[in-house]
């Protein structure tokens, strides 16, 4: 973790990497919102004069203004010192463009001001990138998030399920075993005449069995045969469709152990016309409530 302070705000650069970056219109680059947390809210709150605003302010600032400190796909910075101390990490999700990358990061910095006005601890998670921060690093139980298709698999239920547990298991070693600049992991797999695509991503520095815990905890939600899913986690995100929505290859803005392909355009289809919903799950597990479009419910 880097610190940063406010004499050295408008100063501070991580090490580069070389980077071949195919560039995107602004036309062409749409950030999909999905979820937000804050954690224990109206119980953390903070004052927007106070020092640790102040410097929560400077630190997001500091990452919108300075592109070059998102090079690796991923920061964790941090300022100030004691109470007032604030530790900010971002990662962005999947093999995007290092040009959608920071502009999901510098969206993420305005947008978590807004969702967790005067709260000490945040998150927010888009398809391309989760940004979150708190008094403190290394925590990464703060519960889940998820969105389902509204639609289920309609032949053998059963058997798409355990495929899907298949592949993303499969998915969460892949991840589990990456190294401090990216935990990722994606895939494939068939099911009669249906592909289903997965893809597992922990944030980089957190060790691998913290990361296989992570995305173990967030797989019990995969119980139903749901054509697809996004499960949002403090440290680590899960999703798997009937679509694809990754590019084959990684993109050569990150890091990678393999020889470095030609970057493609990652696609995002536009969202399922049959619905989708939603269900927050507590740290324990022991709440969930789900919300479709018009319609409440609950369960189990």
């Amino acid at each position: 973790m880097k610190e940063l302070d406010k004499a050295a705000a408008g100063q501070f650069t991580l090490p580069l990497i070389y980077e071949t970056v195919q560039r995107s219109s602004p036309a062409t680059i749409k950030l999909d919102f999905a979820r937000s947390s804050c954690p224990d809210a109206g119980n953390n709150s903070t004052l927007p004069n106070s020092t640790y605003w102040k410097n929560l302010e400077t630190l997001l600032s500091t990452v919108s203004s300075d592109p070059q400190l998102i090079n690796y796909g991923f920061y964790n910075l941090s300022a100030g010192e004691g109470t007032d101390r604030v530790n900010s990490v971002a990662v962005c999700i999947g093999d995007i463009s290092m040009d959608m990358c920071r502009i999901c990061v510098k969206e993420s910095s305005k947008k978590i001001l807004t969702v967790c006005p005067n709260e000490k601890a945040g998150i927010v998670w888009y398809d391309q990138c989760l940004l979150r921060y708190s008094g403190s690093s290394g925590n990464y139980d703060w519960g889940m998030k998820s969105i389902f298709n509204g639609n289920k698999a309609s032949s053998d239920p059963d058997r798409f399920v355990e495929a899907v547990k298949s592949l993303m298991g499969r998915l969460r070693e892949e991840a589990a075993s990456g190294n401090r600049t990216r935990k990722l992991g994606k895939g494939e797999i068939s099911v009669g005449n249906e592909t289903v695509y997965g893809l597992v991503q922990c944030i980089p520095d957190m060790s691998s069995r913290d990361c296989d815990r992570c995305v173990g905890e967030g797989s019990v939600l995969i119980s139903e045969a749901r054509m697809g899913a996004r499960i949002f986690r403090g440290g680590c995100v899960l999703r798997y469709e009937n679509y694809t929505f990754f590019n084959p290859t990684p993109n050569n803005g990150f890091p990678s152990s393999s020889p470095l392909p030609t970057p493609g355009t990652y696609w995002y289809p536009t969202s399922c016309t049959s619905g989708e919903f939603e269900r927050d799950v507590g740290p324990r597990f022991d709440h969930v409530i789900g919300q479709t479009r018009g319609l409440i419910w609950s369960s189990i």
